[in-house]
């Protein structure tokens, strides 16, 4: 192992396993978009906001439970997947993009999670990695391409050097399928 692999401050550790608030369950839900399709126990964010007065208490309740014991209810954990075609007239199954409507506890619960892991993520992720952190950019890889190959051009070193190009096209559509499949079966 590494030497150097990145650790977390004793403030970061405390954060992701403080207890969880009423306010901090209330800021996530009121974060998520409303206008999306009910989930598979038939309820919706805006439904959840609309009446956080009466059972504002019950969610809070119900999540600081999965929180503390981490034992979460299976009907929360249950998914709905739904296909949605990418283009008109789809003929095959990578003609569709598959999506999850997942339960709205559930999905109030990640995002509390992904809220406390963002505060972290650029301490602990290599900064190789790019895309998908703030305040990092997948140009600086593009920008670093580009050097590299100015640099094999202007090569008068007596070996031979070469780039190698892998094309990941649709390689989240092939894993995603695959993953459904083995689902279904």
């Amino acid at each position: 192992m590494p030497d150097d692999l990145p650790t977390l401050s004793t403030d970061q550790q405390e954060n992701l396993i403080k207890p969880v608030s009423k306010h901090e369950i209330f800021k996530a839900m009121s974060s998520m978009a409303n206008g999306k399709s009910p989930r598979p126990n038939g309820l919706n964010v805006e439904f959840l906001k609309y009446f956080w007065h009466t059972i504002g208490d019950s969610i809070t309740q119900s999540i600081q439970h999965f929180f503390n014991i981490g034992h979460m209810p299976s009907s929360w954990n249950r998914t709905h997947i739904c296909l949605i075609p990418k283009k008109k007239n789809p003929k095959t199954v990578t003609d569709f993009r598959p999506i999850s409507l997942c339960n709205t506890n559930y999905k109030i619960i990640t995002k509390i999670m992904s809220n406390r892991l963002k505060q972290i993520l650029p301490d602990i992720i290599g900064i190789e990695q790019t895309a998908f952190v703030q305040g990092r950019s997948i140009f600086d890889n593009i920008l670093m391409a580009q050097e590299l190959v100015h640099s094999l051009e202007k090569n008068t070193k007596d070996h031979l050097m070469m780039i190698l190009k892998i094309d990941m096209e649709k390689a989240y559509d092939v894993v995603c399928w695959n993953s459904i499949y083995a689902m279904l079966m």
